[in-house]
């Protein structure tokens, strides 16, 4: 008994949500960098329905997206994926997913992947108090946002909200962006070294982000 009670105290799921307008090799790099350093059996990899900060529609995507990820949890053994979000609809809050899947499983811990560019928003999300209360963050330095100032930022969140936990992942900074890709594509140009050989094929069949 006293085992089931300590399994149940350890259940912890790690979320990697996102657009993925596509996955790219810089996305690949942050799941397997927290599956290393953090000790997580999978990576849940959750697209989601559409967010109120970005003024790119992906609603229009999101049969494709979903598409692309399940393509990915066949490859990679490491990956899952949930539809949670898109099934969901309308403008994606993550506190709404953080609670559903408390709900579901009240003992477990919830991990959520982010970039440097998203740490920077951190405290601006919706309910942002509930979800740095709830949640534990990893995140990843990438684009405008460097380690120290990534750091910087934490440190910041710290004090402003007590108790809060956001850990950097030990890993080189990325540089690769879906925004650069699907601009790429709509270029002409060759995009497959930035991209899992599942996905360039998915986007060459579908000739997706042409127009």
């Amino acid at each position: 008994m006293n085992s089931q009670k300590q399994q149940k105290r350890a259940s912890k799921i790690c979320i990697f949500g996102g657009s993925f307008d596509p996955f790219h090799l810089g996305h690949l790099s942050m799941a397997k960098a927290a599956k290393e350093e953090f000790g997580f059996r999978k990576i849940t990899l959750m697209p989601n329905n559409a967010t109120y900060y970005k003024q790119r529609k992906t609603e229009d995507t999101s049969s494709h997206r979903l598409a692309m990820v399940k393509l990915l949890a066949k490859t990679y053994d490491f990956l899952t994926y949930s539809d949670m979000e898109i099934r969901r609809g309308g403008t994606t809050l993550t506190i709404d997913t953080v609670e559903a899947l408390l709900a579901e499983k009240p003992e477990r811990a919830v991990y959520f992947i982010l970039g440097g560019d998203s740490l920077a928003w951190l405290d601006k999300w919706v309910r942002a108090d509930d979800l740095l209360r709830k949640t534990h963050f990893i995140a990843a330095v990438r684009g405008e946002v460097g380690r120290g100032e990534a750091e910087e930022l934490i440190r910041g969140y710290e004090e402003k909200h007590p108790g809060c936990d956001i850990r950097l992942l030990s890993m080189p900074e990325i540089d690769i962006s879906s925004t650069i890709i699907r601009e790429k594509v709509k270029n002409g140009e060759d995009v497959s070294a930035l991209l899992p050989p599942c996905i360039a094929e998915y986007i060459a069949e579908n000739q997706l982000y042409r127009n």
